[in-house]
């Protein structure tokens, strides 16, 4: 290298060094506002100021050196998956950012879920090691097409050789067993470990086993950080008789028509929850709707195809709105999106959130008045900013609007809002669908539940993605950068 280059390079080195620096002490976001620690335990213990520089050592000092060193996990996904079975891993993973974490098809392209479409980049035969494979249940007429697949059962015994833990969720074991991959059974419980296999019962229970999962290889306090993302501290509603579940006549009149409103960078199980629990009601009919932009809506390292468009939508009895970060802060500022809100809302029996989809419908003005709930993260500041009054419960019905708090809390939402529209046995019938008798694998997913400095890092990752957007359109009064 010449000694000029050396220079030049020197010189770089330095100019981005010193914008660091610079993002640091001018326009980060400040550390430890007083008004943000509303949630969890007075006094409680607090981590240094988390950067660019220190945040990976001061994470390390929280949670450790994992348990299981794990860089790959696919979960395999075939036409006629039990959608919440291949979604459910993926949210609960996704908790893992340095991981390689996707979707494995039979062939790559779009593939047909149960309940929505997904576009998957790569297929089984595109991948020869992973450190953890999932595999999913679905409907028997897609599972035992799985059996005439060329290659699959041998591509199934060859990565379980190598895999660091192997999954089936439901009847994802009986495409393992037919590959000669013997997950046992969970018999009785809602998931089972035996050495590097585990299993679970169906649906909901995905995310149960996942989290499990996640705590076998990261830790517990790895754990509470994920659960409190997904606010995964589930209080569904009490219904009479749950187990005695059975077929609800066909509903006579006019169908339901429910639309979900999604959007790039929303939060996926905000969306799937509500669109789980409220599919497959008679009488109740249920679907994504975009808002501009391309058929594949990307959440997170989920793609979907949603064809239907606020343009092809004039009406729907109930309106759903998850939620996300950057991408609903965005939609907080489209004045295209909320217009059509306002004009469904004008019509609607029902309008609801999920998580931060409160912040779009407060930037609308639906919420001015009314009680109302949403993410833990600055939630009463949040809420107070649009007009509305906070109230720390998992979801709040005020007259025909209803709110929830983060991602999960969007199934006990829909539950409940199952039931008052379409009576107990609707919503016994979700439950039991959907097997939703949630068994965390640890008592966490509130700040109250939060370890101190777990619940310190994520307030300052969440400070660092968020609070310069809010800061800068001035939602969080006295709150100002460095």
């Amino acid at each position: 290298m010449t000694r000029a280059r050396i220079i030049l390079t020197v010189v770089a080195v330095l100019v981005v060094c010193g914008g660091v620096l610079v993002y640091f002490t001018q326009y980060a976001p400040s550390h430890d506002p007083a008004s943000a620690y509303e949630y969890g335990r007075p006094g409680r213990a607090r981590l240094p100021r988390m950067t660019l520089l220190n945040h990976e050592s001061v994470m390390h000092g929280v949670f450790g050196d994992p348990a299981i060193d794990v860089k790959t996990i696919g979960i395999l996904v075939y036409d006629g998956a039990d959608t919440v079975e291949a979604i459910a891993p993926m949210v609960a993973f996704s908790e893992m950012m340095s991981v390689k974490l996707e979707y494995i098809a039979v062939h790559a392209g779009r593939v047909r879920t149960r309940l929505l479409d997904i576009d998957v980049e790569h297929a089984f035969a595109d991948i020869s090691q992973l450190d953890v494979l999932i595999v999913p249940g679905g409907e028997p007429v897609a599972m035992s097409g799985l059996a005439g697949v060329p290659g699959l059962s041998a591509w199934l015994q060859r990565i379980d050789m190598g895999t660091r833990l192997t999954a089936a969720v439901g009847a994802g074991g009986q495409v393992l067993a037919a590959a000669g991959v013997a997950v046992p059974a969970p018999a009785g419980s809602r998931f089972l470990r035996q050495g590097k296999y585990w299993s679970s019962t169906g649906a909901t229970a995905a995310l149960d086993m996942s989290l499990a999962m996640l705590q076998s290889i990261s830790g517990s306090l790895y754990v509470q950080a994920a659960m409190l993302d997904l606010e995964y501290d589930p209080q569904p509603p009490q219904f009479s008789a749950v187990s005695q579940a059975s077929e609800l006549p066909a509903a006579a009149g006019p169908a339901l028509e429910v639309g979900i409103l999604v959007y790039p960078n929303f939060f996926t199980l905000d969306a799937i929850g509500p669109l789980a629990v409220l599919s497959d009601t008679p009488g109740v009919n249920v679907k994504l709707i975009r808002h501009g932009g391309e058929e594949v809506i990307k959440s997170g390292r989920t793609r979907l195809h949603v064809p239907i468009t606020t343009n092809d939508v004039s009406r729907l009895d109930v309106l759903i709105v998850p939620g996300g970060s950057d991408g609903t802060w965005a939609l907080t500022q489209n004045a295209a999106a909320k217009d059509w809100i306002r004009q469904i809302d004008a019509d609607s029996r029902v309008t609801a959130s999920v998580c931060t989809g409160s912040w779009v419908l407060g930037a609308t003005g639906l919420l001015k008045g009314h009680r109302a709930t949403t993410n833990w993260y600055r939630a009463r500041q949040m809420m107070e900013h649009y007009g509305a009054t906070f109230e720390t419960r998992r979801y709040v019905n005020d007259g025909k609007y209803w709110t929830s708090a983060g991602v999960s809390a969007g199934i006990d939402l829909s539950l409940a809002l199952l039931a008052s529209l379409k009576g107990e046995e609707a919503g016994r019938n979700a439950v039991s669908r959907l097997n939703y008798h949630p068994a965390p694998p640890i008592a966490a997913g509130s700040p109250e539940k939060t370890d101190d400095l777990v619940l310190d890092m994520m307030h300052q990752m969440y400070d660092y993605a968020m609070l310069p957007l809010l800061e800068k359109d001035g939602v969080i009064g006295g709150v100002k950068a460095n």
